[in-house]
This record gives structure tokens, sequence and C-alpha cells, in this order.
């Protein structure tokens, strides 16, 4: 069934497989400082990313069925956690990301790079977000939309 949503069509691919979706978080250091901190990133990251498909811009937003995609992005959202990754370069990540999301051999090509993406957390992104409070990042630029 083809839709104009963009919300319906992310959230009916969940639907087709009965899987879970998430961001796939690369952690590229060990300090004791991002040991320290790395839940609370990973929770502020979930936080971003659940409040970013709470405020898709879409028309006609409180239509029912944006409504029940929106709240079934949400249960489903679990980040995949790559870790043992400990200073790889940034190059590095992009192969290892890029051979992840190959279609397999023969299978009909497409290109999933351009529908998702990574994060990387090494030490800049474990400093700047080792204390910060998801609200506060919201409200200082409210800059987390998604349009279809």
């Amino acid at each position: 069934m083809w839709s104009s949503s963009t919300l319906l069509d992310f959230a009916n691919r969940g639907d087709k497989t009965n899987s879970s979706w998430g961001l796939m978080i690369y952690r590229t250091t060990y300090s004791t400082s991002s040991t320290t901190h790395f839940h609370h990133i990973i929770e502020l990251l979930i936080a971003l990313v659940k409040y970013g498909i709470c405020h898709w811009l879409e028309r006609n937003p409180n239509q029912p069925a944006k409504l029940a995609a929106k709240a079934a992005l949400q249960e489903t959202y679990e980040p995949i956690i790559m870790s043992r990754f400990n200073e790889m370069t940034m190059k590095g990540i992009r192969a290892h990301y890029k051979v992840l999301l190959a279609p397999p051999s023969g299978a009909w090509p497409h290109n999933n790079t351009t529908k998702w993406f990574c994060v990387l957390v090494d030490d800049e992104v474990a400093e700047h977000l080792a204390g910060a409070d998801p609200r506060a990042l919201i409200s200082a630029g409210d800059k987390c939309f998604f349009f279809s």
C-alpha cells in the first residue's frame, strides 16, 4: 500500500518485519569519563529520538493512523550499541556501517544508507553529552524535526 506519509511508510516497515528499530551507536572510547557517562548518553539519545518522533511534522498530524504510527515507533525504538570499536577512525566506522547495511548477494540493489544513519560516540561527543539534559537541549534550539 502506497502512502503519501513518510511517517506512515516508516512505521509500516517496522510492522511488516515485526521488529524494533533504532540508531546504530558506535562507541569508540572507553575512557573513565566516557564509561561513567555512557549510560546517560544513551538515555539522552533515546529521549531525543522519541521527542523527534513525537514532533514529526506532517499534514494532518492528529489523524488516528499517524498518532498510532508515532506511538508504535516510540514503543519499538531500541538503539543498537556497537562496542569494541575503541579508537576506530570515522573512515573505519563508515566502512563497517556500509558493509553491515549492504544487501545480501543476489538481492535487489538498494541504498539503505540514505534511509538510516549511525551515531559515533567518541571522546568529544562523550564530553559534550556527559551532563546534558534532554529538556535543555530541546529548549535551546528545538531543532529536532522530521518533515514529510
